[in-house]
């Protein structure tokens, strides 16, 4: 582990390194005709707005509306309003796995989670 970590201070040596060892023409020749990978050569931005991640960083984003696939929806917190958001996202792939365990020990399946009725009062389930 290094101690006192500075990304953006380590980053610029990280590079000078790769090149005065040729270490991404290295990788590839090694590699070559060998099993498929990424090797991601790119700024560490998120979103392209300047805000530098580093290994381990927490990036917090939001799931927003639309039918695109996931990562072409997905934005920094500060970037969406609360109309953006995908609420159907969240409950299908959040909450209900999080609490299906729990009704199906009280009977109920994910299908009656789902099912769209009118709101009954709490002595309707008794």
């Amino acid at each position: 582990m290094i101690e006192n970590y500075d990304a953006i201070k380590l980053e610029p040596e990280v590079l000078e390194f790769w090149k005065r060892n040729g270490t991404y023409p290295k990788a590839k020749k090694k590699n070559e005709g060998g099993k498929k990978f990424y090797f991601l050569d790119g700024p560490p931005y998120t979103s392209g707005k300047g805000r530098k991640i580093a290994a381990g960083s927490i990036i917090k984003y939001v799931v927003t509306q639309g039918s695109d696939i996931i990562r072409n929806r997905v934005k920094l917190p500060d970037e969406v309003t609360e109309s953006d958001y995908d609420s159907d996202y969240y409950i299908h792939n959040q909450v209900v796995p999080a609490v299906e365990r729990i009704f199906n020990v009280l009977g109920y399946t994910k299908e009656d989670l789902l099912e769209t009725k009118d709101q009954t009062k709490l002595g309707g389930f008794f």
